[in-house]
């Protein structure tokens, strides 16, 4: 026991210092999760919960994109969009889901509305069962949902999406 006790004290220095840079590098990592990724929006149409719904009634075909601005996902996605939606001479319809309200009656109409087949991973489920992972693209024509992706896309992808739907006016 005295062994210990002598160890520690001549080497109290070392471990107070392995200590304090332990607890300085788990403050630094919880800081880095907890930092908001920027990314510019103002190329979009910024739309709320209602305005999405409303796009459901639009008798022109309407892209849709659900992102969040914590996803580095979303932000990857962000660029090919304006490239496409600039090429294309349409406006895409951005749906920040931070800002939704789960469970309130607009929102459950919209989760009700993408009802699209989606396969991921060998499975196949609406569309819906995915809300909360971003990004989500989202094609509407003639009142309902006809195409869905997750995840990003370039912009020559978009593109062709955009035309095969009729969302883009070029």
């Amino acid at each position: 026991m005295n062994k210990i006790l002598e160890h520690l004290k001549n080497n109290a220095a070392i471990y107070l210092i392995v200590i304090v840079c332990i607890i300085i590098g788990v403050l630094i990592f919880q800081n880095h999760d907890n930092e908001k990724i920027e990314y510019d929006t103002r190329p979009f149409n910024i739309v709320d919960n209602k305005k999405a719904l409303e796009l459901f009634e639009s008798k022109e075909p309407q892209m849709l994109v659900i992102g969040k601005k914590t996803c580095s996902a979303s932000k990857e996605l962000l660029p090919s969009l304006v490239i496409a939606q600039t090429t294309g001479k349409y406006k895409t319809n951005y749906l920040e889901l931070t800002d939704l309200k789960k469970g309130s009656e607009d929102y459950n109409k919209l989760l009700e509305l993408l009802d699209y087949e989606y396969q991921k991973d060998g499975e196949t489920k609406p569309f819906r069962e995915y809300m909360g992972a971003t990004p989500m693209v989202i094609v509407i024509k003639d009142n309902k949902m006809v195409y869905g992706y997750l995840g990003p896309m370039n912009n020559t992808v978009i593109s062709t999406i955009a035309k095969q739907y009729g969302v883009s006016n070029e």
